[in-house]
């Protein structure tokens, strides 16, 4: 009996072999496949029996070794092979330098998930802050001045409001909506019906709770209102066209975007103005501890920490344009931009996705998925991850000895259908920065590069081109590449997911 299971292992072992994938290199010491997942709150596993419990829709990952052209090394005679003991890889200096770089390309399996946003469907006009209350994610429509409703599976209208609802908020067992147009109201949904909470200032907008209060921030008349669950009431003066708000580290902050660009910040007692913060100040979002909010006009995110705002990145390696919408989503920060949406996976700054002609505006995390509501075709699209993911085996060659000291690996990849497309002479572009801090030589990494899925098809060809370009803080000699593979999301038996 005992040969019989050790057989049947080694069958499954073969027939991945011979299906041109294996899983992947994430495998605890007890032979547990991760990253499998299901509906069930039992373990899914492969065990050292040969027992394969799957639960629910249980998903797997698959690595894929792109084919590597030897043949453009060979002429150039570089990157450099180099050895360590039994080990090898391909030594990369700095692009810039000499040009040495890396070429794959592989066919597109079958077996690929989705791609990581998905277009959900169509809601009102103009869709904008979103909330979750109670079970449901809540879509005030700007153009409609109708409130949406979407329960995990369909879209419906939760009811009417007054003119140009813009933002939502939940403040004590209620969903509360700001209402920016002539009517200048706050209306309250007490999970049955929309009835008027108040009027409040001019051009009310933003929303947020603090010392068990709700505040809006009125951009007509620079002003702040409070709600304490019974009236409305003037909270303050601060700064020209403030529009969004947000609590953190015990007192309320808010972006003024008119002249002055800058965050004003309340204690409980008094508004007094914070910090000059870029151009056109919009929304906040706390992640890993600090402050950040998204400038409009200049395309920068600027950061709260130690007290202080400073820049944290710009447009120049980051942002699409006009960033609005700021959320934290499986502990990456994601920025919602005119044109795409981007985010801080993998620790660096890249463009998550092209959304050119969707204008996605508001981020919200609901129900486990991240969803974004896009003004300029009134879609609603979700996201749940990436589906796809380059794998970056490394080593650097020598000692580093400061704790900000870092390499950063470029890739550029595209796709097309065979017998259909022309092949494109353009390409995506992701970078990531991986911080070595002080290291002993030959310390290895894994670089993961997410890989955008949605345009690209069964069967499609895809081609990857690897370099290495500078660092914020260059580490002393050169990276040594050792491996190189993609990680596709399958159903638990490694095909297409419906």
């Amino acid at each position: 009996m005992f040969k019989k299971k050790w057989l049947f292992i080694l069958l499954i072992i073969g027939i991945l072999a011979l299906s041109g994938c294996t899983y992947s290199d994430r495998i605890r010491e007890d032979f547990h496949v991760t990253d499998i997942w299901g509906d069930d709150a039992e373990f899914n596993t492969l065990t050292l029996n040969g027992r394969v419990t799957l639960q629910g829709d249980g998903k797997v990952w698959l690595e894929f070794r792109p084919d590597i052209d030897f043949t453009t090394i060979r002429a150039q005679g570089k990157p450099t092979w180099v050895t360590r003991g039994i080990f090898g890889g391909f030594s990369l200096p700095i692009y810039a330098a000499d040009n040495e770089e890396l070429f794959f390309d592989m066919c597109i399996p079958n077996r690929w998930y989705q791609p990581a946003w998905i277009d959900l469907g169509t809601v009102g006009d103009k869709p904008m802050g979103m909330a979750e209350y109670g079970d449901n994610l809540y879509i005030p429509c700007e153009g409609d001045n109708n409130v949406w409703m979407y329960d995990s599976s369909t879209f419906s209208i939760s009811g009417n409001v007054d003119d140009n609802p813009n933002y939502a908020c939940t403040y004590g067992d209620n969903l509360y909506v700001s209402c920016a147009g002539g009517d200048d109201t706050v209306w309250v949904y007490d999970g049955i019906v929309w009835s008027k909470s108040g009027d409040v200032g001019n051009n009310p907008r933003g929303m947020a709770t603090y010392d068990d209060n709700l505040y809006v921030a009125c951009s007509g008349d620079d002003t702040v209102w409070v709600f304490n669950g019974t009236v409305w009431a003037l909270s303050g003066n601060v700064g020209t066209s403030p529009e969004y708000m947000a609590e953190y580290d015990g007192d309320l902050y808010v972006g003024c975007g008119g002249v002055d660009d800058d965050v004003w910040i309340y204690n409980g007692l008094a508004w007094a103005k914070d910090d000059d913060v870029g151009n056109n100040p919009q929304e906040f979002h706390e992640h890993d501890g600090d402050l950040y909010v998204n400038c409009y006009n200049d395309d920068t995110l600027w950061i709260k920490s130690g007290g202080a705002w400073a820049l944290f990145t710009n447009v120049m390696t980051t942002l699409g344009n006009e960033p609005v919408g700021l959320e934290e989503y499986n502990g990456d920060l994601f920025s919602a931009c005119q044109n795409e949406i981007w985010s801080d996976i993998s620790n660096f700054w890249n463009m998550n996705v092209d959304f050119v002609a969707h204008e996605p505006m508001f981020l919200k995390e609901y129900d486990g998925k991240l969803y974004a509501a896009c003004s300029e075709d009134d879609e609603i699209w979700v996201y749940e991850g990436e589906t796809a993911w380059i794998h970056v085996h490394c080593w650097i060659n020598d000692a580093q000895g400061a704790a900000t000291d870092a390499f950063r690996l470029y890739i550029e990849y595209e796709s097309y259908t065979a017998g259909v497309d022309i092949v494109p002479a353009i390409s995506d572009e992701i970078v990531i920065e991986q911080i070595t801090g002080i290291a002993l030589a030959k310390q290895s990494y894994i670089v993961e590069f997410p890989l955008n899925m949605r345009d690209i098809e069964n069967d499609d060809n895809i081609a990857l081109r690897l370099a290495r370009i500078a660092s914020s803080d260059e580490i002393v000699d050169e990276v040594i590449i050792s491996h190189f593979g993609v990680l596709f999301l399958c159903d638990k038996l490694g095909n297409t997911m419906p």
